[in-house]
């Protein structure tokens, strides 16, 4: 869900050596209050260091409470995620609230604010909710438009899209409004199910293809024009014409399009996390 708050970013810095051999996937489906881990102490300096301002979890749930390893942890996997995706995306984070509750949203983020939950879930999800909420501020903080161009049929909770938004071309794919998908679209055209709620979570569950499984998203574009016209936007609008492959674990082009939720999907975090 994208949220509107608007401040200006400063630069993210990586002040850790790029040291991955120590991670392992045991490591990754750990609860965070279970870890104790120098490394992640190191990161957790190395996220303190951003220029961001960390709001505490209580403002999102007053029974939030976390240890001082859950804390390190949390904002390690925030820092390694955040330093493998392109600087201009990262760039638009300016507050960031991390949170310690066994239930809640998983993350929420838009304009340059992300809010996420950091106890019961496991390292590989969590950082592919952080690129699913990266690809909210894209969508809401780094592709705007200005008033002057007119509104459009698009708003995110009563805020305004405006016409010379780039992101209203990925939008009018398959949407005619907020809240109305165009006559023609069906389930195939959608990155996931939940990617077919709405505009927004529809850019948001393409983004996180195109990062974590590019190559199963441009094998199944081929076959689907609304896919590839989406493929295509964020190749160009988005990633700079970069592309990348699968970090998946095990990728055909049989498996099941719609995943309910892209940020479910396995992969390799540790090779993720190894990318530059």
């Amino acid at each position: 869900m994208r949220k509107y708050i608007t401040f200006a970013m400063a630069v993210l810095i990586s002040m850790v050596p790029l040291q991955f051999s120590r991670e392992s996937e045991s490591e990754s489906t750990s609860l965070y209050h279970e870890i104790s881990d120098p490394l992640d102490r190191a990161y957790a300096v190395a996220f303190d260091r951003l220029n961001l301002n960390i709001r505490p979890g209580t403002e999102v749930d007053a029974k939030s409470k976390e240890s001082p390893d859950s804390l390190a942890h949390c904002k390690s996997v925030v820092y390694r995620t955040l330093r493998v995706l392109p600087r201009e995306h990262r760039d638009r984070l300016k507050t960031v609230t991390l949170y310690f509750t066994e239930e809640g949203r998983r993350g929420l983020a838009g304009g340059n604010t992300m809010i996420l939950r950091c106890l019961n879930i496991s390292d590989r999800e969590l950082s592919a909710v952080i690129v699913h909420e990266t690809g909210h501020l894209v969508d809401t903080g780094l592709l705007n438009g200005s008033a002057e161009s007119g509104e459009t049929a698009f708003d995110d909770f009563g805020v305004p899209v405006y016409s010379d938004d780039p992101s209203v071309e990925f939008y009018a794919i398959n949407w005619d409004s907020t809240t109305k998908k165009r006559a023609n679209a069906n389930n195939k055209d959608f990155c996931s199910t939940y990617g077919a709620a709405d505009p927004f979570e529809d850019f948001a569950e393409c983004y996180i293809a195109y990062r974590l499984q590019g190559k199963n998203f441009r094998t199944l574009a081929q076959s689907n024009k609304s896919l590839e016209l989406k493929y295509n936007f964020l190749k160009k609008y988005v990633f700079n014409e970069k592309e990348f492959g699968d970090t998946a674990k095990s990728t055909t082009t049989s498996r099941k399009l719609q995943p309910y939720d892209a940020t479910t999907v396995a992969y390799n975090l540790s090779s993720f996390w190894a990318e530059r």
